[in-house]
């Protein structure tokens, strides 16, 4: 007799913004959205919080019996970046406008967070898997992209840190129609400008935006919050990134050297022309904290251009409207 095995191909993960933090999206089937393209999704050491009781009074040299404790279900999801929604997870959207079927959002720092449901589907003929996460919440954001050679894709890529108030088996998948069509973004549609000079000579770059969310923050003794996260808690929030470069002058290592921030325009953008899509990240400023390179005997010099930033904004163009 043949038997079926769930594999990696035949997964679909969804994804809608919840109302309230762990209570669900109002309508799954009609907003849940794709984060990407080849999304991923590790769980990091799920848990449901077994804890030892050693002892009753027995002679034994073994643990008499274990409880439950809290729950914990931190996991990180990875794609190829096809639109910025999942941006609204982080922060605060304004839409300013829309023009032929072209949507400007405006993106600054929010005090608060949006969570999600997700579904994760694994296919399979008799017998599929179905995770639903509730009160799924981002707390960091990465996003990393390479020059492609003739046989590589050099895809703009997204890996989100997250957690997650609740975790359910469903007995059936939600049924929605997926976007068509998705193009995601390259390396060739990348713009990097320091100080208002404009770095052309771009190997790999890194932007990585990060909340300080600790889930011990909002863990309780209290009934109402059981063994479950209660509402997560942003702190400081630090912006950085890394971005290697070939070198052909002495002006980067200038501008590190006058141990002053870089305050002219600075930012990084992602635009796709043919889509009338893009992306800028603008920030106020930036501190360069390496652009010394190494010695590379058999390599052209480059160097990791290494960074914090002061964000100011970020102003996105997409055909898609969100749901925010």
């Amino acid at each position: 007799m043949s038997r079926e095995y769930y594999t990696g191909i035949r997964e679909r993960i969804i994804q809608a913004k919840e109302s309230e933090f762990g209570e669900g999206s109002s309508d799954f089937m009609n907003n849940a959205r794709l984060f990407g393209l080849d999304i991923e999704i590790e769980p990091n050491n799920w848990s449901r919080g077994w804890t030892e009781i050693l002892n009753r009074g027995d002679d034994s040299m073994q643990i008499y019996d274990k409880v439950v404790g809290v729950k914990n279900y931190p996991f990180s999801v990875n794609f190829k970046t096809t639109d910025w929604e999942f941006l609204k997870y982080i922060f605060d959207v304004e839409l300013l406008e829309e023009s032929d079927g072209v949507y400007t959002y405006k993106l600054k720092i929010s005090p608060k967070v949006t969570s999600y449901e997700l579904e994760w589907v694994k296919f399979h003929t008799q017998n599929p898997m179905i995770i639903q996460l509730l009160g799924a919440f981002v707390k960091s954001v990465s996003l990393t992209y390479s020059a492609g050679g003739i046989d590589e894709g050099g895809f703009v890529n997204a890996s989100l840190d997250c957690n997650a108030k609740s975790h359910n088996l469903l007995e059936s998948k939600t049924e929605v129609s997926l976007e068509d069509g998705l193009s995601p973004y390259r390396f060739f549609q990348s713009r990097l400008v320091l100080d208002s000079d404009e770095i052309v000579e771009l190997n790999e770059g890194e932007l990585n935006f990060e909340r300080n969310i600790n889930e011990e923050d909002s863990r309780y003794a209290s009934k109402e919050a059981g063994r479950e996260i209660y509402d997560p808690i942003p702190k400081i929030h630090r912006f950085n990134g890394r971005h290697n470069v070939n070198l052909k002058d002495t002006s980067l290592i200038k501008k590190w050297q006058e141990d002053e921030p870089l305050t002219g325009n600075n930012y990084i953008e992602f635009i796709k022309v043919e889509d009338e899509e893009e992306i800028a990240f603008k920030y106020e400023k930036i501190w360069i904290n390496n652009a010394v390179p190494s010695t590379q005997r058999n390599d052209r010099t480059n160097v990791d251009i290494v960074w914090d930033g002061r964000l100011d904004e970020i102003i996105v163009k997409t055909k898609t409207q969100w749901d925010i």
